[in-house]
């Protein structure tokens, strides 16, 4: 159910890359007790005839067509108040009573209210209860444009067969002219319900290729020692540092270095980037940055990033009294406005086709060594880099994007991170949007560390006497673990997607952890990685796959992924066998040298010219059209987002940030494949 006053917001406007998402009013209980406006329980007092629960206020005007707005309905009505709060001779108030009858009511629903007319200095309100309801819910509406309540904070009480009351209260002393008052089926309380598309975010890295912060050093690294006369790069002394990753203080002849910026190519652009800081000491930049101009806290830094190089940063002096710390890099014409534009514009647009949003290398999940929610990365973290990037910018990100995120809980976590974590989301996540929950990554993949772990945990609790089955089985349990505090902490599974993972080629491990302990009944998917190309980079098939034409790799990575929906099609008979769905956790071309291959140069420029090659497109939209038909229609999360190739792989569908998209054919296959499904 969906009630409207109209607020913009991410439930109700869509994606909007640029605008910072509600979801809706927030409730607030403590609103004021407006004198003349009955309380809930003197309207049980009245005819439980829905036509007479329609009361009139101070100067309210009831000419107006229909008294019961029902779905589809609208009215009209004139509020003419006089409320001065400041004034006790101006406390008249204007206000309506509406009943709608809840008949189909399923929590598909938001509530709309809009108004015509209406001063933007006045003040309007919307009161939400039932007839068992102790007092009215509240929620602040806009005079000036529509209101939604999204389905997600329609008051929890409400149920199929209910009667809702609503009380629209005008203050002010201006004529207000009331638009519309309605209740929609909007489907799903969660505006991602229906996902088609995710996307893994690549790393941040200092030479990573995305434009995510306007803040370039959060993208640095760890602080090295430097000797004060140049001798060599890295001294190897400790730097002194806080538990924010800041220097403390500097030893005899001793800087502490740092790098940003490195081999961007033109990537980041070149120009006149901000240095401010805290604290008393001295910073020097040498190689790509030069120093134009200085006073205390802020430093003009000219860049060049049209190179191959880097830029250096050492903080020379400092006062251990009062130590430079808390470091930015801005971006040119971002100073003014960083405080509140934590994320490039840029960057967020170029999040808009993905609904999911996967932070498995955003949260550094391979080989994690967090353990305590002492451990975790802060927004006050010298870095985001270093450690993975705080839950609080994770959060943030996909708010004002509108995606659902798919956190990956470290796996030496132990519980009370864990739920620090999920309460920490609960509180600040976006009403309208759902939450992926996965147990660290691919712990099925003995190349992870988390798989190492996981065996060793699953062996000494006694799991299985085979070593693998013993890693899968600690998987299944661990993750079970997970779910259940997350479930917890928020109060059921209505807005988890709880997914076991296991490897995509080997349907066993999918029965395997799903069957362990009957994990099944606490999960809502199963989720593989639909990898084409793979068998092309072996050392065994290099020289034969060098031998062979753009045209014919990808007609081979065709064939790849026509028998990868074979496979996906029996994952996802053992998936529905246990009642559950499948999705893709990631996905995508894996042109890559493996093992001995991996240095093979003539083998990476060819992987990396198929990557580039237009016919990509077409191969990338199949093997989405396939997934989707052997699937059941299960998200599609693709990897990665942006990041250049290497002789590491070709995984970014943009190469870097502003890439013309008409030379990114793994992109404009996922759109294409978008465009197809997406109502």
């Amino acid at each position: 159910m969906l009630i409207a006053l109209a607020l913009p917001g991410c439930a109700s406007s869509g994606k909007d890359a640029g605008a910072q998402p509600t979801g809706g009013p927030a409730v607030e209980q403590s609103a004021p007790q407006f004198a003349g406006l009955p309380a809930v329980d003197q309207l049980r007092e009245l005819s439980y005839s829905a036509a007479d629960l329609v009361q009139t206020g101070s100067q309210f005007l009831a000419e107006y067509g229909q008294r019961i707005i029902v779905p589809g309905a609208s009215t009209q009505a004139l509020f003419n108040p006089d409320y001065v709060a400041s004034d006790p001779e101006h406390h008249d108030l204007a206000y309506g009573l509406y009943a709608f009858t809840l008949a189909d009511y399923d929590r598909g629903a938001a509530f709309e209210l809009s108004f015509q007319q209406a001063q933007a200095n006045s003040d309007l309100w919307l009161g939400l209860a039932d007839w068992d309801s102790a007092g009215w819910d509240w929620f602040p509406a806009s005079a000036t444009s529509s209101t939604v309540i999204p389905p997600a904070q329609m008051p929890a009480y409400l149920d199929a067969g209910d009667r809702l009351v609503a009380a629209v209260v005008c203050l002010g002393e201006e004529p207000w002219t009331l638009n519309e008052l309605r209740i929609d089926d909007i489907g799903s309380p969660y505006v991602n319900a229906d996902a088609i598309l995710g996307m893994n975010l690549a790393g941040i890295p200092d030479w990573g290729r995305a434009w995510v912060f306007v803040d370039v050093f959060k993208h640095s690294r760890s602080w090295i020692s430097q000797p004060s006369d140049g001798s060599v790069w890295d001294d190897g002394r400790t730097v002194a540092v806080d538990a924010d990753g800041w220097p403390t203080s500097l030893a005899a002849d001793q800087y502490a270095g740092n790098v940003l910026l490195t081999s961007q190519q033109g990537n980041y652009p070149s120009g006149e980037y901000i240095c401010l800081y805290e604290g008393e000491g001295t910073i020097n930049f040498r190689i790509n940055g030069s120093i134009v101009s200085q006073t205390a806290g802020r430093i003009v830094v000219d860049i060049d990033n049209d190179n191959d190089g880097l830029t250096h940063i050492q903080i020379t002096s400092t006062n251990p009294a009062d130590p430079v710390r808390n470091i930015r890099l801005l971006m040119p014409g971002f100073e003014t406005t960083y405080e509140t534009q934590l994320f490039h514009p840029d960057f967020l647009a170029c999040l808009a086709p993905y609904q999911v949003l996967r932070f498995m290398d955003w949260m550094e999940t391979n080989g994690s060594t967090q353990q305590y929610w002492a451990d975790r990365p802060t927004p006050q973290s010298h870095s985001q880099a270093e450690h993975g990037v705080c839950v609080e910018y994770m959060v943030e990100l996909a708010n004002r994007v509108c995606a659902d995120p798919w956190f990956c809980m470290p796996h030496r976590a132990d519980d009370d991170y864990v739920r620090q974590f999920a309460t920490y989301v609960r509180d600040n996540l976006d009403g309208s949007l759902r939450v992926y929950l996965e147990h660290s990554n691919e712990v099925w993949n003995g190349g992870f560390e988390q798989a190492n772990y996981a065996r060793e945990r699953g062996l000494a609790l006694g799991l299985s006497e085979n070593d693998y089955q013993a890693q899968l089985f600690y998987h299944s349990r661990r993750s079970v673990e997970i779910f259940a505090i997350w479930e917890e902490v928020f109060g059921g599974t209505e807005r988890l997607v709880r997914v076991l993972a296991a490897q995509h080629a080997n349907p066993w491990t999918g029965e395997q952890v799903m069957s362990f302990e009957d994990a099944w009944q606490h999960a809502d998917a199963l989720g593989t990685a639909p990898y084409f190309g793979y068998a092309l980079g072996l050392p065994e098939n290099a020289e034969a796959t060098k031998a062979m034409s753009i045209s014919q790799i990808l007609a081979a990575c065709d064939q790849a992924s026509q028998d990868n929906a074979l496979t996906t099609a029996e994952n996802y008979a053992n998936a529905q066998a246990y009642g559950l769905g499948l999705v893709t956790y990631e996905g995508g071309q894996h042109l890559v040298g493996v093992g001995t291959a991996q240095n093979d140069e003539d083998l990476t420029a060819l992987f990396i010219a198929v990557n580039r090659d237009p016919g990509m497109r077409q191969v990338y939209l199949d093997d989405c059209n396939r997934w989707r038909a052997a699937s059941g229609g299960g998200l599609f999360t693709a990897f990665s987002h942006i990041s250049s190739p290497s002789k590491y792989g070709s995984w970014g569908v943009l190469e870097w940030q502003q890439q013309d998209t008409a030379t990114t054919p793994k992109l404009l296959g996922l759109m294409d494949y978008s465009a197809q499904w997406d109502e």
